[in-house]
């Protein structure tokens, strides 16, 4: 067994600590003197005081926390007349108070959690585990239908509320003998098992502009086992970022008010227990477009009912950013995105201006439908070399902007000529 000797000085503020393994009938003879007048470290390096003179000592078996096997110390005064006090060791038992340390325990519905048992020395007043001293196949549970018990690990079966027990014995502290005594302990504390519950969903919630009849919200769902239960939607932060619409049911409706983030928490009950979920997201508004792709792939004219002739088109990709600096993505759907304006500034082709595009939803990562197509097939451009290219030549200047959910987020110039590309645009 490890039996640590500890000697206490300057009135219990200070201590000297040693440590020794005992065999079965083995002895520990400490020399304070000697410690003293050869300034031996203790097993932390420090030393005792020269000019020490006073104290007291503790003796203790970490090995068996149940019993111990320490029963008797003896203090030799004086060596050289030989005086002795004998004296048994008090015993520092936690005593037969001890309590579950959760209590009560919560465990979700089919899962598991883990349960201690604390109680308090006697001698040093701290509070710490005696798990070693509960018997394991002691643990049970008042109800097995709501919980189950093995070895400290209470297991929800059914969402309600049950007790968790235990047995074991624990040294009765104080007591003054040649063998610390025993006292059998029954700890016990209520066990609720309660629902699970997740939110899915998406976070992002891109604002509108006043006087605009676009997409403003997002739909997040809870989804919670056992069935049957009621929910409620709160937000526990960014509460006048968002509007909760539909706070009681299964699904719920992020309305955004103003730019900032938020986190919205469900509470599902059932049984009279329960359990809750959070999601966090932002609030963005619409401030400018980034380009997932630019290319410029070769069209054949002649697939418009011109003479065929090759010209180069501009496609390119936009998601939608937000407003803040630097911009970042807005990854939500249904967003509506319009040319506001697409304007002829000029035209030698003699070809109609581009038709605008009108209130495109965005996808769900936020990026524009499909890309914006740039593109002039006009006669003037005629007529083709042996190549296929044309041989004339005209151009087309069109002021270009564009809007999403309301808001202003990019204008050109954008100048169409007969081989192309259509240049202004990024």
């Amino acid at each position: 067994m490890k039996a640590p000797f500890t000697i206490y000085y300057d009135g219990g503020t200070k201590r000297y600590d040693l440590e020794q393994t005992l065999k079965p009938h083995d002895e520990m003879w400490v020399d304070v003197g000697e410690l003293i007048h050869e300034q031996v470290p203790d097993r932390n390096g420090l030393l005792l005081p020269s000019d020490l003179t006073m104290g007291s000592y503790e003796l203790q078996d970490l090995t068996d926390r149940g019993v111990g096997n320490l029963f008797e110390g003896k203090v030799i005064l004086d060596k050289t007349f030989g005086h002795v006090s004998y004296g048994c060791s008090t015993c520092c038992g936690e005593g037969t108070a001890p309590w579950m340390y959760w209590d009560p325990i919560d465990v979700a519905l089919a899962l598991a959690g883990d349960q201690d048992v604390w109680d308090t020395d006697f001698c040093s007043g701290t509070s710490g585990s005696v798990l070693g001293a509960i018997l394991p196949s002691s643990w049970d549970t008042g109800n097995h239908a709501i919980a189950t018990a093995s070895n400290a690990k209470i297991t929800g079966v059914a969402v309600g509320s049950t007790t968790n027990l235990a047995q074991g014995s624990l040294i009765v502290g104080g007591a003054m003998s040649h063998r610390c005594p025993l006292a059998d302990v029954f700890p016990s504390g209520p066990a609720n098992v309660t629902p699970t519950v997740t939110i899915s969903g998406p976070t992002n919630i891109p604002m509108l502009a006043p006087g605009t009849q676009f997409t403003d919200s997002i739909a997040v769902t809870a989804t919670a086992n056992p069935s049957g239960g009621t929910y409620s939607w709160t937000a526990v932060s960014g509460g006048s970022n968002i509007t909760i619409l539909n706070d009681t049911s299964q699904s719920a409706i992020l309305q955004s008010v103003a730019v900032g983030t938020y986190t919205v928490q469900v509470t599902y009950t059932v049984n009279n227990q329960s359990a809750t979920a959070t999601t966090v997201g932002k609030v963005q508004q619409p401030g400018s477009l980034g380009v997932i792709s630019n290319t410029t792939p070769l069209f054949n004219c002649g697939n418009t009912g011109l003479p065929a002739y090759n010209t180069t088109d501009r496609l390119i990709q936009y998601e939608v950013l937000d407003t803040s600096s630097p911009a970042v993505p807005i990854p939500a759907a249904n967003m509506f995105a319009s040319e506001t304006t697409l304007n002829v500034i000029s035209n030698t082709c003699n070809i109609d201006g581009p038709s605008p595009t009108i209130n495109r939803p965005t996808l769900s990562n936020g990026y524009f439908g499909g890309p914006d197509t740039l593109q002039l097939c006009s006669a003037q451009c005629l007529p083709a070399n042996s190549q296929g290219g044309p041989s004339g030549s005209c151009t087309m200047t069109v002021a270009q902007a564009w809007s999403v959910n309301g808001y202003p987020v990019k204008s050109d110039t954008l100048t169409y000529s007969c081989p192309g590309p259509p240049t202004g645009a990024p």
